[in-house]
């Protein structure tokens, strides 16, 4: 593998609607902290949650970055993400 493709991540992280995933999306694309945005709509999420098992319509987004732009995108995310913690997986 060259240096190159070693550097390539892909970061998951769900929302909680379309609409949401498409604008976050966008302005990460826009901002050059992502090359490419694929949104998949109904997911169907369940996960624990204060102690409760929980269910959600949710959209996923994998986001396509390198590692040196992840601290950043994950940034913009935090900041963004209507969720008060949002999923970031790298």
């Amino acid at each position: 593998m060259n240096e190159a493709a070693e550097s390539l991540r892909v970061v998951i992280c769900t929302f909680p609607d379309l609409e949401t995933a498409r604008d976050l999306g966008a302005k990460i694309v826009e901002e050059h902290l992502a090359a490419c945005a694929n949104i998949l709509s109904g997911v169907e999420s369940i996960y624990r949650w204060q102690e409760k098992v929980e269910r959600a319509d949710e959209a996923l987004v994998l986001l396509k970055t390198t590692a040196s732009r992840v601290a950043a995108l994950q940034a913009k995310i935090t900041t963004l993400h209507p969720y008060g913690l949002p999923e970031i997986i790298v």
